[in-house]
């Protein structure tokens, strides 16, 4: 897409990847659309779902074929609206993230009413892995997520793969980076060791300087961890 597109998508199932990168600034995705609107104010999210689904998808864009739908690579300037993200998966390998994976993404990336919903992992952050860029200069905000819906994701190791430090962060891991998340909804997430719904780790180096990970006006029901 071109810089400074809003990109409108009309409900339905689609079952692709999306990566997005620092060439791609200014970029808005808006989901919900029946396809007959003029204006975006017009679109009803709850009768047009739009949803990004990983089931039966070949392997996908990320390390030895890891299936996380939706890569932020460094972005900046973006906005994803109103899409659901579900079936995504790192089961190929002990990988991050299941359903998106940012990496290296700061405040001006922001997720408003998506659902996140039915995403897995091996490793870290079944439905979204915020990735900082330990050990290069470390980026000390976080991308957005405001009205988000976090639920029914696990984290699940596989021990023939990585038996030791596998199954962490059910719904949300902030690995070496900040994030906020404000009015979002995390509900039945599972994480086999730790972090039910949301796990932080923080980089000995220039953990000090990054900006806290927030927590506002956010409902936990019904998360579970084993640890």
């Amino acid at each position: 897409s071109v810089p400074g597109t809003d990109v409108w998508i009309a409900g339905g199932v689609y079952s692709e990847y999306v990566t997005i990168t620092a060439l791609q600034q200014e970029l808005r995705l808006y989901g919900g659309f029946s396809g007959s609107e003029l204006r975006r104010i017009d679109r009803n999210v709850e009768a047009n779902p739009t949803i990004i689904d990983g089931k039966g998808l070949p392997g996908g864009p990320g390390p030895m074929g890891t299936r996380y739908l939706m890569r932020f690579q460094k972005a900046r300037n973006v906005v994803i609206d109103g899409l659901t993200v579900t079936g995504g998966a790192s089961d190929v390998d002990a990988q991050f993230g299941g359903g998106i994976w940012c990496f290296g993404c700061d405040e001006t990336v922001v997720f408003r009413d998506c659902r996140i919903a039915g995403n897995s992992t091996t490793a870290y952050g079944a439905g979204v892995l915020v990735r900082g860029t330990f050990p290069e200069p470390t980026v000390l905000t976080g991308p957005v997520f405001r009205s988000c819906l976090f639920a029914g994701n696990a984290a699940v190791e596989n021990p023939d793969i990585a038996p030791l430090w596998g199954g962490h962060g059910g719904g949300v891991v902030c690995l070496h980076s900040s994030a906020s998340f404000v009015d979002c909804t995390f509900r039945g997430n599972h994480a086999q060791k730790t972090g039910g719904a949301l796990r932080m780790w923080l980089s000995p180096d220039g953990a000090a300087a990054l900006r806290p990970v927030l927590v506002e006006d956010c409902t936990f029901v019904g998360n579970s961890a084993g640890l």
